[in-house]
């Protein structure tokens, strides 16, 4: 083997990565998403809602929003109270109002 040691931080020549070649030749797939990603990129999208007569575009996110609140505020808010807490989780314990 001649001058080079083996041990720790020092492996065998034939086990190295070669000059040239990545450690992770076929690196991370390009369509591999997680929930958080595909949830926000779905809530991001605008859609077209009438609204008092009118069209107009929001996020889907806030006609979520919006369709909660309308059901929640005539007093049926029992089922919806999860849904809302959920969404404001993010926003300074809002949820714990609710």
């Amino acid at each position: 083997m001649g001058s080079y040691k083996v041990g720790y931080g020092k492996p065998p020549k034939a086990t190295q990565f070669k000059r040239g070649r990545s450690g992770n030749p076929k690196g991370r797939a390009k369509d591999s998403r997680n929930l958080a990603t595909d949830l926000a990129a779905e809530l991001g999208e605008q859609i077209t809602v009438r609204e008092d007569g009118r069209s107009r575009r929001i996020s889907k996110q806030r006609a979520l929003i919006k369709s909660l609140m309308a059901r929640a505020l005539p007093g049926r808010c029992a089922g919806n109270r999860g849904n809302v807490g959920a969404l404001c989780t993010r926003h300074n314990g809002a949820a714990r109002r609710y």
